[in-house]
């Protein structure tokens, strides 16, 4: 697999960087101890080709020194990375003079996890640069069809959240609704 990390997800007043929503919409939060839950909501529609944990994530990560937290991350990044790459990559192919979508499978992408943001809080997220290649199943390669990757960012941020969320349950955090 050559693929990982999408959408960029961002949250507003004070909570920090990332989000989460359940299937149903309503915003999550992580329960930190018997009394004390941190809501996140994931903001608008992604920007950028970057996840970003939880802000919650973060700090319990990096400050609080819970390591399997960042792999918890990186796991979820590489499945809802690896769903876009087998998913979403095509390129065009013209056959009999009518050009269609071929899909192939396969991306060529570079992952940055970086555990900083710009301001210098703790932020673990992972930037992925996809390069406008792809193999198609006749071994040719050709351009990518960027507008599927772009048309289903939010979905691959959304399998991140929620890969997100299972990992950091299956260590023992709990998730509850704020709502």
């Amino acid at each position: 697999m050559s693929s990982s990390a999408a959408g960029q997800a961002d949250a507003a007043g004070g909570t920090g960087e990332g989000g989460g929503l359940g299937a149903t919409g309503r915003r999550l939060g992580l329960v930190l101890g018997p009394a004390i839950a941190i809501g996140l909501q994931l903001a608008g529609a992604p920007e950028g080709l970057s996840v970003h944990a939880w802000w919650v994530v973060s700090i319990m990560a990096l400050i609080g020194g819970d390591k399997r937290l960042v792999e918890a991350h990186e796991s979820a990044v590489k499945a809802a990375w690896g769903w876009a790459e087998k998913e979403l990559a095509a390129s065009r192919k013209t056959v009999g003079g009518e050009t269609v979508e071929s899909k192939t499978g396969n991306m060529v992408m570079g992952l940055m996890t970086h555990a900083l943001t710009r301001e210098g809080d703790p932020g673990l997220h992972t930037h992925g640069v996809v390069m406008n290649v792809t193999q198609r199943d006749d071994g040719e390669w050709r351009a990518m069809e960027s507008l599927r990757l772009w048309k289903f960012n939010r979905t691959v941020s959304l399998i991140y959240q929620s890969e997100l969320a299972k990992n950091v349950v299956d260590l023992g955090y709990n998730i509850r609704s704020n709502d």
